[in-house]
């Protein structure tokens, strides 16, 4: 088992409240029905526009995604613009779709780390295959190690993270839920260490995870 499958199965959503973790080990048989929620997720509903049937302005947003994509990831994936071909049915939705995510890659006011933290922790809680294994690249080489990745399931106790790094968790968590439930006391906490404008931002990216 790779380290994105076993990541998918370990990480879980909070089910204690915003910042609660289910630290049990989990068994091998919960482990398998895990993945395979996850993986059923995989055919969409809504066929994409591919490139072959894309109009020429689409193909040439869909040539830009692809090598922006593989220059951050490192690698190249069959499915990698499946949900991009999804906003090819609106080209009007998929190029604000392209600025919106543009202009959260070019995000820098709120340390990476916390971002990518924040990033990894929305996609385990959502499911999200494809976050998740476009994500795992992208998070390693925003810093966040192996041995984090795979800690997160119990990230409340682990000597890997300092007591900033739960609370940036323990807010993802609280957004992901419905409803959202981020306490005064863990707002307060990251009013302490980070201006408004940084949370704003920790904020849209969790939101635009979800």
């Amino acid at each position: 088992m790779g380290l994105e499958e076993l990541w998918r199965s370990r990480n879980r959503a909070g089910e204690r409240g915003a910042g609660g973790t289910d630290q049990r080990p989990w068994s091998a048989t919960e482990c398998s029905s895990e993945a395979s929620i996850v993986r059923s997720q995989k055919v969409p509903r809504i066929k994409g526009v591919t490139s072959g049937e894309a109009g020429f302005g689409t193909r040439i947003i869909y040539f830009f995604t692809r090598r922006s994509m593989v220059r951050t990831t490192g690698r190249s994936r069959e499915r990698m613009l499946e949900p991009v071909e999804m906003y090819g049915h609106s080209s009007a939705l998929l190029r604000a779709y392209g600025r919106m995510e543009q202009a959260t890659g070019n995000l820098k006011k709120m340390p990476a780390r916390y971002m990518a933290l924040a990033g990894v922790k929305t996609a385990t809680l959502v499911a999200c295959e494809y976050c998740i294994d476009i994500g795992c690249q992208i998070f390693r080489q925003l810093g966040l190690t192996d041995e984090e990745l795979l800690a997160l399931p119990s990230y409340k106790t682990s000597p890997l993270f300092d007591e900033l790094d739960r609370s940036v968790l323990d807010y993802a968590i609280g957004m992901t839920r419905t409803p959202a439930e981020v306490s005064d006391d863990l707002f307060a906490t990251l009013e302490s260490h980070f201006g408004d404008d940084q949370i704003i931002e920790l904020t849209h990216l969790i939101a635009m995870r979800t």
